[in-house]
């Protein structure tokens, strides 16, 4: 909300640690009653999508700084909505809710998934030229994954690919989480080797896939 309204204060002014500063975020509340933090992300969250669709009618193609260095406005935004579609899951999964989110949701999660994916690739000059297709309940989506490049597109059925998996599990393990991307997502290994890259990035504690570990 702050850089959607060009507010000040920026989240992003000092290192972002992925395993500490969310936690300093998490401190901001601390001693609040739950009801008091449910309805400030409640007013935040009704604030969101006007001032989103204010600032994609603006046109502007502003670099902001995120997480990991300078990035376009629109790929924070798609950065942020990743983020909380990942810890939406966890709620849920403790919850028993059904799935939080929708169609869209989903697929512009995916593209993303797939996208900071490719760009490890790029940076470890990994070639990368592979066709995805993922199932999402009754729903069925196509991507055509390059470095730094992604194009996904709703099917009416399911695609014939290099790589095929269910989109929510992918999209958990390309973040470091759950089962390895070889258990979820089927196809050509040396297809799917290059998107495996950022997964060690995340979540640097998984063992070698070779590593024998004690019970």
């Amino acid at each position: 909300m702050c850089g959607l309204r060009r507010d000040p204060y920026w989240p992003f002014d000092k290192p972002f640690d992925s395993r500490a500063t969310p936690d300093e975020w998490l401190s901001w509340s601390a001693g609040q009653p739950p009801e008091q933090t449910l309805d400030e992300l409640r007013r935040w969250s009704g604030e969101e999508a006007p001032a989103l669709l204010e600032r994609m009618d603006g046109g502007d193609q502003d670099i902001v700084v995120g997480p990991y260095g300078p990035i376009p406005w629109t790929v924070l935004s798609l950065h942020v909505l990743w983020d909380g579609w990942l810890h939406e899951r966890d709620v849920v999964a403790v919850t028993g809710g059904g799935s939080p989110s929708k169609h869209l949701e989903d697929a512009a999660v995916a593209a993303y998934a797939l996208f900071i994916a490719s760009m490890v690739a790029l940076l470890q000059n990994q070639p990368l030229d592979v066709s995805v297709a993922l199932g999402s309940n009754d729903r069925h989506f196509f991507a055509v994954v390059r470095p730094g490049h992604v194009e996904l597109r709703t099917v009416a059925s399911p695609a014939s690919a290099d790589l095929h998996g269910t989109l929510d599990v992918v999209v958990d393990s390309l973040a470091g989480r759950g089962p390895l991307l070889a258990d979820l997502l089927a196809g050509d290994p040396a297809k799917r080797e290059p998107l495996t890259l950022l997964r060690p990035m995340l979540a640097p504690r998984d063992p070698p896939p070779d590593c024998e570990t004690e019970p």
